[in-house]
């Protein structure tokens, strides 16, 4: 998904805390120079790595309540199952600069063998 935003004051109050999780450093977040389509540069904000293991500051409370759900109902061990699991991108832009934020969870989950996703309520859609 991807949103497009011209000014910082239409930005919603949840993705500004995102993009400013990604400006402090949480994770592996790291900055690149870049061009768009129409060749003007652009500050590229992103993750080095999207998997949840590495970067669990962007989990939300609920995602984080459901993970450790699965895992004691499976009797998983909780590294293990982050290590499988990854983020899916959420690409924004404001003005000049892009910003690859982690979303939805993706991965094959333990307690239906189902390919899916976590939304941030940690519901999983499969």
């Amino acid at each position: 998904m991807a949103q497009t935003f011209s000014d910082w004051n239409n930005v919603p109050t949840v993705t500004e805390r995102k993009i400013r999780k990604v400006w402090n450093g949480s994770g592996t977040a790291c900055h690149e120079h870049g061009y768009d389509c129409n060749s003007d540069r652009i500050e590229v904000y992103k993750l080095a790595s999207y998997r949840v293991s590495d970067n669990l500051d962007y989990l939300t409370d609920e995602q984080k309540i459901k993970l450790f759900e699965i895992a004691a109902e499976r009797s998983i061990i909780l590294s293990n199952l982050l290590q499988t699991l990854s983020f899916e991108i959420e690409m924004v832009r404001v003005r000049n600069e892009v910003y690859h934020l982690p979303g939805t969870v993706v991965g094959t989950w333990p307690h239906c063998g189902l390919f899916g996703g976590m939304s941030e309520d940690g519901y999983i859609h499969t």
